[in-house]
């Protein structure tokens, strides 16, 4: 199992909480105990503030500059 981007699952109403569902790459499996569970919170809010705020913030540049 992997999650969705978060965009992803809300607009196929399907969620994918990293409480149950490992990030992929930390190479946790879906039996977490709470210390795998707080890693996996931490690397799905590093996943999300990576793709707001730097790969988002580049496209939006490109977009600016070809269109």
């Amino acid at each position: 199992m992997t999650a969705l981007r978060t965009e992803s699952a809300w607009a196929n109403q399907s969620p994918s909480p990293p409480s149950y569902l490992p990030v992929p790459g930390t190479g946790l499996t879906d039996e977490l105990n709470f210390w795998q569970r707080t890693y996996n919170m931490a690397s799905y809010l590093r996943a999300i503030f990576v793709h707001q705020h730097l790969i988002l913030r580049r496209i939006d540049r490109l977009f600016q500059v070809l269109f």
